[in-house]
């Protein structure tokens, strides 16, 4: 029997670690926290549930990374953030005044995205990490150990470290900076470092009270031993030759004492037509804007069907309605094993709400013009009687199509029925001919969507009609546009009088 790749991953950790399992996840709040960060995460939760599942004990860490600098002028930033590069996150100013500081500004959202995910995390701050003293002792051992953290570097990025570096990174108490400083010299009695900073600016941190950090090759590994982390998934970045994994492995075996995470590396999620997500690049989707679009089950579904390995091309405009269309089909007749597991860890609660197809009900909001009680209607009518008796669920699924609608999809998705015919339309004798006879035949026949679309498609073939001339005069009659929903399911939405009424009025 084939096992999901999740279950496969969770056996292979239980081979190497026996308790304790502590996941860590966690980023740096420099910009919007898009869906490729939101893998990680979600691909920790699974892991977590499992794990929960088999009887153990996990802990779910996220560490938010509000001690690292601003890099650079990021393009969503105004002009006046330029004075704050180099200086951490959490002490920079929010860029709306309506968050503690600039990192809570990115953090708050995901947040309350993640408590939607139904994904109990433990969050700590990098900030309050070294303010509290829990990085402490782990400060200590790497100002010990500079000379063999510099050779361990050196050899595995292959670059030689520059003269004077230091493992810590002051904060200067001037400029507020954290990347200008050079450590001088240090006292380990004390909890001192003394530097000086680009600024010309010379003076002391204690590093028992938050006033600097950890350089971020050292700090990595560093944490692991300070919140005994067993389990991290990872960009795959941190796994390239010479990068922050092959270091962290080494200096967490070799300076800290401490045996390594189980990795989980995984591939990057492509925003459709524009590459990789990457905040600093302005390159994402947040997390907060994919659930005003879709339900917190798509979003874990998006992560639970991939393996890690595959990188996932993301398209919020056509890509969406199709990811929901599948969701949606496997909650009615998933067979396999594989599938069954992955509609089960996409499930936020035990009892999972009903999900309509996106193009689907799109289309019945507007073919009711936005009256809910018509709206319920047409869905029980299009054979979805279930979702109507969870007007509360439903109400949120019509809220976020709504949402699509106005922001994502494509022109050829919207349509307004129009209240009488629209002027100058004008139609060939093949054209005037077709509707005849389909007024002629609804007047006689009941509307079964897929009968009445293939009898419009042959009878417009047999007026050798091609099938954009034969299928263009029902959407300009009833929708004054050239395209619109499949049409023999479209019109079966309508009241039977209005659609007759309609083919009977167009001019002749």
């Amino acid at each position: 029997m084939e096992k999901f790749w999740v279950d496969q991953i969770v056996e292979e950790i239980l081979k190497v670690k026996k308790a304790n399992f502590n996941i860590a996840t966690g980023i740096t709040p420099s910009g919007p926290i898009h869906i490729g960060n939101m893998r990680e995460v979600i691909t920790a939760d699974i892991i977590f549930k499992i794990l929960q599942a088999k009887k153990h004990q996990p802990t779910l860490f996220y560490i938010a990374d509000d001690l690292d600098p601003l890099r650079k002028l990021y393009p969503f930033l105004p002009k006046e953030f330029e004075k704050y590069i180099g200086m951490p996150l959490c002490n920079i100013p929010c860029p709306c005044a309506k968050h503690e500081n600039y990192a809570q500004h990115f953090l708050k959202p995901f947040f309350a995205s993640v408590k939607a995910l139904d994904i109990p995390l433990q969050i700590y701050y990098s900030s309050k990490l070294y303010k509290d003293g829990k990085m402490t002792d782990v400060i200590e051992e790497a100002l010990k150990n500079t000379t063999k953290i510099v050779d361990i570097l050196s050899k595995v990025t292959g670059r030689k470290m520059p003269a004077g570096w230091s493992p810590y990174n002051p904060i200067c108490d001037k400029c507020g900076k954290i990347t200008g400083t050079k450590v001088l010299n240090f006292d380990l009695d004390q909890k001192l470092v003394f530097y000086e900073c680009s600024c010309s600016h010379r003076g002391q941190a204690n590093f028992a009270k938050g006033e600097g950090k950890l350089s971020w090759r050292v700090d990595w590994p560093a944490r692991w031993k300070v919140l005994d982390i067993k389990i991290e998934p990872m960009g795959k970045d941190h796994a390239a030759a010479g990068g922050s994994w092959d270091s962290g492995e080494i200096l967490s075996k070799e300076i800290f004492h401490f045996p390594t995470p189980y990795p989980i590396f995984f591939e990057w999620v492509h925003l459709k037509g524009k590459g990789a997500m990457s905040s600093s690049q302005n390159i994402a989707f947040e997390a907060a804007e994919m659930l005003k679009v879709a339900s917190p089950e798509i979003l874990r579904y998006l992560f639970v069907r991939s393996k890690p390995s595959r990188h996932i091309d993301f398209d919020p405009k056509d890509g969406l309605p199709n990811l929901i269309e599948e969701y949606a089909s496997l909650q009615k007749k998933a067979k396999t094993t594989v599938e069954k597991r992955a509609m089960q860890l996409s499930q936020i609660s035990q009892q999972a709400a009903l999900i309509l197809p996106l193009n689907h009900l799109t289309t019945v909001i507007q073919a009711s013009a936005g009256n809910f009680a018509e709206t319920k209607r047409l869905l029980k009518q299009s054979g979805h009687q279930e979702i109507i008796k969870n007007e509360t669920v439903l109400k949120e699924q019509i809220a976020r199509a709504n949402y699509w609608l106005e922001n994502y999809a494509d022109e050829k998705m919207k349509f307004v029925i129009q209240k009488t015919v629209p002027q100058n339309i004008k139609f060939s004798k093949g054209q005037q001919e077709l509707l005849k006879k389909i007024a002629d035949y609804l007047k006689k026949q009941k509307i079964e969507s897929d009968k009445l679309h293939n009898f419009i498609y042959e009878t417009g073939r047999q007026l050798g009609l091609s099938p954009k001339e034969t299928f263009q005069p029902f959407y300009q009659a009833i929708l004054a546009k050239d395209f619109g929903p499949k049409l023999g399911w479209f019109l079966a939405l309508l009241p039977k009088d209005f659609v007759l009424k309609r083919l009977q009025e167009v001019p002749r």
